[in-house]
């Protein structure tokens, strides 16, 4: 068995209750990826979040696509969130306010 843990399913907006380590699984928007520092700005609900890609070896979504990002949250603060990505995957099928309503009910249960 794997030591990975289980990434928690939430709301880009509640990323700011997380602390470092914390694995999730968030999806947003792409908006921009930086060649030099293998990083991407992923956004949603004026939430931003550097995502490292160092672990992703796979074509990367384009601007403005919709995108799920597994990871953990490497650095956490009131100006910064970091998350180290295992998965990252486009989901622009997504209908993002029902989604938004299943994660929350999903999350009031769990």
């Amino acid at each position: 068995m794997s030591n990975v843990p289980s990434a928690r399913l939430m709301l880009f907006k509640d990323l700011t209750k997380c602390k470092t380590g914390d694995s999730v699984r968030v999806t947003g928007l792409w908006q921009a990826y930086d060649d030099i520092t293998n990083t991407a700005l992923m956004e949603y609900d004026n939430v931003k979040a550097t995502i490292s890609l160092e672990q992703i070896d796979q074509i990367l979504p384009q601007a403005g696509d919709v995108v799920q990002c597994i990871g953990e949250i490497m650095e956490m603060s009131k100006d910064a969130i970091q998350i180290q990505a295992r998965i990252v995957r486009s989901v622009n099928t997504i209908d993002m306010e029902l989604y938004e309503k299943v994660v929350e009910l999903r999350n009031s249960v769990i």
